[in-house]
């Protein structure tokens, strides 16, 4: 699930300027946490918010975050599971 929000995330960041495609990620933990629990809520998340830092956030490819208010987002992303 983690992965096909991912490739939306990317379609949609590519096609249209909306600032918060992260969003569609909470769409796959929500799905996953409904449909299968905790656990693989929590993977969702973490693999999510991973997806979003290395294809979304500049520099793009690396892990790397130059905002600190991405990384600060990131924070939250981890704190709220």
């Amino acid at each position: 699930m983690t992965a096909i929000a991912a490739v939306v995330a990317i379609g949609i960041d590519r096609a249209l300027s909306i600032p918060n495609v992260s969003l569609v990620f909470v769409v796959a933990v929500i799905v996953a946490g409904v449909s299968f629990g905790f656990a693989p809520s929590l993977c969702s998340t973490v693999l999510g918010a991973l997806a979003y830092n290395f294809f979304l956030t500049e520099p793009r490819y690396t892990l790397v975050v130059d905002d600190p208010q991405i990384s600060g987002r990131s924070a939250c992303c981890f704190s709220s599971d």
